[in-house]
């Protein structure tokens, strides 16, 4: 008796079990099921050691590269804190040659010397493509914002010199530069392109701000971070290792 009710309960159970995975192929028949695998390239609690080059690409009559190192650290996949700091130098350009040749006119240039500072970095995309070879190129793209001090300076360019003017002459007071560390606030978006476990290539578009300083014969404080500020738009292009 006892063995007729365990296989009649064995033979109910491969029924139930048959009519069940039946059910389910039907159901997800027309599903597609895939196997997702981690990241190629994890970015997570790990360090970010950077080398970056910059150019200062809205300014006329000079341009101004900057170069600097960053120091950074990945909290999640997505989220991240860095540090930074550039010099720069300015350098004029053949408008400048052009409108002093010309036209002997030197243009007030505002520039910066430095940055430093930090900020916050937030990466909402990864993904890969398959180049030419057949190579997988793993990429992010991320967006920042920061802030910090720059160096500020406010000089005549020198596009034109008068070579009748004695060197014993004493300058305009007016002309005389201005320079100083000012506040600075930054936002950017860029991408990393992932080489390997440890190296990544990066570029960057950033815009940012720099307040500007008070005039000897202004009252009050300095001029509006955000509306009247010193603009400057550059590409940064650069190399990091993820230890």
């Amino acid at each position: 008796m006892m063995k007729n009710f365990l296989k009649l309960t064995i033979a109910t159970l491969v029924v139930l079990l048959f009519a069940s995975g039946a059910k389910a192929q039907e159901q997800f028949k027309d599903t597609e099921i895939r196997v997702i695998k981690n990241k190629a390239f994890q970015k997570s609690l790990r360090l970010e050691i950077g080398a970056n080059g910059a150019l200062i690409m809205n300014k006329s009559f000079v341009y101004t590269p900057m170069g600097g190192a960053q120091l950074g650290f990945h909290i999640t996949e997505s989220l991240g804190l860095f540090g930074e700091g550039m010099a720069a130098t300015t350098f004029k350009d053949t408008d400048c040659e052009e409108l002093g040749n010309k036209f002997q006119i030197n243009p007030i240039i505002e520039d910066i010397t430095f940055l430093a500072g930090g900020g916050v970095s937030y990466t909402p995309i990864y993904g890969k493509f398959q180049m030419e070879s057949g190579e997988v190129l793993y990429f992010d793209t991320f967006f920042t914002l920061g802030g910090g001090i720059a160096g500020y300076k406010r000089d005549e360019a020198f596009c034109y010199k008068d070579v009748t003017q004695s060197p014993s002459t004493t300058p305009d007071e007016d002309k005389a530069p201005e320079k100083g560390n000012q506040l600075q606030i930054n936002v950017g978006m860029g991408q990393r392109y992932f080489f390997g476990k440890h190296i990544s290539y990066n570029w960057s578009l950033r815009y940012m701000t720099v307040q500007k300083p008070v005039s000897p014969s202004a009252e009050g404080q300095g001029g509006n971070l955000l509306s009247d500020g010193l603009v400057n738009i550059f590409l940064m292009l650069g190399v990091s290792y993820y230890l």
